[in-house]
């Protein structure tokens, strides 16, 4: 609730005081951020969400994964300043020196920050935590009134204050949680093991990034930075639902690989479905509440009138129903450590994205937007279930006392 209001709220300061042009570069600037993130989870804090509860001995595990996130961190610096200042020499796009040294730095913080929150959620110290979650949010909305009352809110200002914030904290953060692992031979094998489990969950993520945002950045060639603004505001009213998202992301893989090692897989799929119906009552609340109120709301709280453009939020409210169901389906084939079928269907979904996009925008404009999105997520569906039905099959072939053992005891071991 932390993370999603206090994105909520920056992201509702941005819209009103940069307006839909700036706020829209905001969202494509940002997008390089949430690309280097979505590779982070990837190689470091999903492993970590599924290890720690296997490993008898976790602290020497976590300090190594510690040493390692910061150099992937560094490497995220380096490589986000090269590729930026690189563009810009090719003319690709205009960025100034300092902007990129910014944004790279932004790049660093965001996957330190993305460690050492899911290492609170990994030991089970929920607190840990929530106290920085707060902390964080907290300061870079104070930030961002101060850059409000001293005049001085402007696209470069706000990314040098959120970078600046970050560092600050991160550093603080440092020294409360295992120390980092130096010792070659453990942060070697360490780095194997992730490897190995994240080898089609980094492909995955390349094909994630691609579904999620080509659309928007096809949006913004063709229909100007503005749109985009005014998608992200829709987007992001209808974004409360991932509350839910991030909860079932960070507390779900812990308990479903507790389940799996003490009830096998019979256990876990009856685990996740009783979780899924849990769940889908606060989540269709949140659509019934954003389908009777969201315009007034986007009226109210960013003070920008989307005349025509209103039922977005239906066709956001029915992504959003798709992305709840992804979400069992893949903590399941990721506590099995089975992670092709996630890349599979990430496959489809991206090259769906490339091929129609640009087809659905010049045809439908923002409804080709919504559409486009939606079948993506219909498409991943689709993916899990057929995988699932392979799984299935893959046990029913088996000797009945085999398949038995198979269901009754499919334990990764540590």
């Amino acid at each position: 609730m932390v993370v999603s209001g206090s994105n909520f709220i920056i992201g509702l300061l941005l819209a009103r005081w940069l307006g839909l042009e700036g706020f829209g570069q905001f969202t494509l600037l940002w997008m390089l951020v949430l690309f280097a993130l979505s590779l982070n989870m990837a190689l470091i804090t999903k492993p970590l969400l599924t290890f720690v509860p296997k490993k008898k001995e976790s602290g020497t595990y976590l300090g190594a994964v510690h040493t390692l996130q910061l150099c992937l961190a560094l490497l995220g610096f380096l490589g986000t300043v090269a590729g930026l200042l690189l563009a810009n020499y090719f003319h690709f796009f205009e960025i100034t020196k300092l902007l990129a040294l910014t944004l790279g730095l932004l790049v660093a913080t965001q996957l330190m920050y993305d460690f050492y929150r899911k290492h609170g959620f990994a030991s089970s110290k929920i607190e840990q935590a929530f106290y920085l979650d707060t902390i964080f949010y907290g300061g870079q909305l104070l930030g961002l009134f101060l850059l409000k009352i001293y005049g001085q809110f402007s696209l470069e200002n706000v990314l040098f204050i959120l970078a600046s914030i970050q560092v600050s904290l991160l550093f603080l953060s440092s020294f409360f949680i295992e120390k980092m692992q130096f010792e070659g031979r453990i942060l070697f094998a360490t780095a194997m093991e992730h490897l190995q489990f994240s080898g089609w969950l980094t492909l995955t993520a390349i094909l994630q990034w691609i579904t999620g945002n080509y659309f928007i950045l096809a949006a913004g060639g063709l229909l100007g930075a503005a749109v985009v603004g005014m998608i992200r505001i829709v987007q992001q009213l209808s974004g409360l639902c991932h509350i839910l998202f991030l909860a079932m992301e960070n507390l779900w893989p812990v308990s479903a690989a507790k389940v799996l090692n003490k009830k096998g897989m019979e256990g876990l799929i009856s685990h996740l479905q009783q979780q899924t119906l849990r769940w889908a009552l606060p989540l269709l609340s949140g659509i019934v509440l954003l389908l009777t109120a969201g315009q007034w709301l986007i009226k109210w709280l960013y003070q920008v009138d989307l005349t025509g453009n209103y039922s977005l939020i239906v066709g956001f409210s029915l992504i959003y129903i798709m992305v709840f169901l992804g979400v069992p389906c893949r903590i399941f084939f990721r506590t099995l450590e089975n992670t092709k079928p996630i890349f599979l269907a990430y496959v489809v979904g991206a090259t769906f994205s490339l091929l129609s996009a640009h087809w659905l925008l010049e045809t439908f404009n923002l409804w080709g937007f919504v559409g486009g999105l939606w079948l993506v997520q219909v498409l991943t569906l689709v993916v899990y279930f057929q995988q699932y039905q392979e799984i299935s099959k893959s046990l029913q072939c088996c000797e009945p006392s085999v398949a038995k053992k198979l269901r009754n005891d499919f334990t990764i071991k540590p």
